[in-house]
């Protein structure tokens, strides 16, 4: 496993697997990133005490990263490339001071697995070596420790507790805040636990074997409709029904792990209809450590994100100049995307659009076609051999190549038979490449939903496209 806790005596070391950790330092630390990649720092917050809190050091860093900003990044940290012009790229930094500071100590961090996943990353570009690979993830501890889970970011859980947040958003405030949050709820484990012990730490391994390749690459793609419904605020209804769409399509994992606390935060966050900023941040804090998390090939997870993206900003049916400038600007990060023919044509559309500051009419329908284009052939390498003979069909949406009644006929020609409703006995539910007559993109039909119910009891009906149909009846 690897996920697992210990009780452990703040004087002791920590053996496992014959590898001892130190547990007289610890290095507490937050850092902030400059664009969505999240593989670099432009500002780093360190503090460093010993076993009972006292205070051995305590700094923080502007980064130059050596890499574009995002705009939304410098919303919500506050960091633009002005303010990191003239400061010291990470390596320097590192050589310099930090190598020393965070060496043989125990790393903790709020959300360790975005900070812990950043930091690796970013020593790795720069060849350093990373400093442990165990640590804390008080975010994980408070989960444990608090009555009150339903918002744990670092914000809530310091009302929670009594602790006051820095008024401005930094990395040094956010390690400080981590710092008084992890003593409290060491005080908290100590008094509550009946057995006697002192300190109650969740370690995490950093390969994240806990989590599947289709929990990975599903994350991912949430984590990438949160970016996409983001390019053009407000966050309509359209936008949030694409979230709904994500947890219906996965419904079949609602009840494993990450999946299911998932889908509990979804849940709350949408409870009202409405997704504000800073319920919407909770999805990105969430979701992004898996976009860093290889237990699919890389290749894999960021194709998700990309789909992620595109049903995101097209989910509200429409492409505004703001969504096509951002999608450009995330492309440009992501070149590799570009050997597609349909990417590259849809890039040079969202481009053209951001030299201009505005979209024409049939740039939106050309940006919406081929975003869809690529959605839809995303999906087809995810649909197996479909067999027709000695098969149940049921049809539902609108249909573009053909129409329903000729379709329906070419099944029967074929062997197969055709059903007016979704049961136990039905092979396939074949949804029309046109949608639902009447509803926004991305929101299924009551056929489709009880095929994903029969899928969650175990039956194997199989959800396929018009055009999946079509390709196995030889049109």
């Amino acid at each position: 496993m690897g996920l697992f806790s210990r009780f452990i005596d703040p004087h002791d070391g920590y053996s496992n697997s014959n590898v001892r950790v130190a547990s007289t330092d610890y290095t507490f630390f937050s850092v902030e990133t400059p664009n969505r990649a999240n593989d670099a720092i432009c500002s780093i917050g360190v503090i460093k005490t010993d076993a009972v809190g006292t205070l051995k050091y305590k700094r923080g860093f502007l980064v130059h990263p050596e890499e574009p900003f995002d705009r939304r990044n410098t919303e919500v940290n506050g960091v633009a490339l002005g303010d990191v012009a003239d400061e010291p790229p990470f390596d320097e930094i590192w050589r310099d001071e930090l190598a020393e500071v965070f060496a043989g100590t125990v790393l903790v961090s709020f959300d360790a697995r975005f900070n812990m996943l950043v930091l690796n990353k970013t020593l790795q570009r720069y060849g350093l070596r990373y400093p442990s690979d165990r640590f804390i993830d008080v975010q994980d501890l408070a989960r444990d420790c608090l009555t009150r889970t339903d918002d744990l970011s670092l914000g809530a859980v310091c009302r929670q507790l009594g602790i006051e947040m820095p008024r401005r958003r930094s990395a040094l405030g956010n390690a400080l805040a981590c710092e008084q949050v992890y003593r409290a709820l060491v005080r908290k484990a100590h008094v509550e636990d009946h057995r006697g012990r002192h300190y109650y730490w969740k370690f995490h391994d950093l390969k994240g074997s806990r989590r599947t390749p289709a929990c990975s690459q599903a994350m991912a793609e949430l984590y990438g409709i949160c970016l996409g419904i983001a390019f053009d605020v407000p966050i309509n209804e359209g936008e949030i029904a694409c979230i709904r769409d994500w947890m219906t399509r996965n419904a079949a994992h609602r009840r494993t792990p990450y999946f299911s606390e998932c889908y509990d935060l979804i849940e709350k966050v949408l409870a009202d209809g409405m997704l504000s900023l800073e319920e919407h941040e909770q999805l990105l804090d969430y979701t992004r450590p898996f976009v860093f998390d290889r237990s699919s090939a890389v290749e894999t997870v960021d194709q998700r994100q990309l789909i992620g993206v595109l049903r995101g900003t097209i989910s509200d049916g429409d492409i505004s100049a703001n969504e096509a400038a951002e999608l450009a600007s995330w492309l440009d990060e992501r070149r590799e995307f570009l050997s597609d023919p349909n990417i590259a044509h849809l890039y040079d559309v969202v481009a053209g659009v951001r030299r201009r500051g505005e979209i024409e009419p049939e740039e939106n329908v050309l940006a919406m076609r081929l975003s869809e284009l690529v959605i839809s052939a995303d999906r087809r390498d995810h649909v197996g051999k479909i067999i027709v003979g000695g098969r149940r069909f049921c049809l539902t949406g609108e249909f573009g190549a053909a129409p329903r009644h000729e379709v329906e006929r070419a099944i029967i020609a074929a062997g197969g038979e055709v059903a007016s409703v979704v049961t136990r006995g039905c092979s396939y539910v074949v949804m029309g490449d046109l949608g639902f007559d009447g509803q926004g993109a991305g929101v299924y039909g009551p056929k489709v939903r009880k095929a994903i119910e029969l899928q969650q009891h175990g039956f194997p009906v199989q959800v396929i496209m018009e055009s999946d149909l079509l390709r196995a009846l030889g049109y």
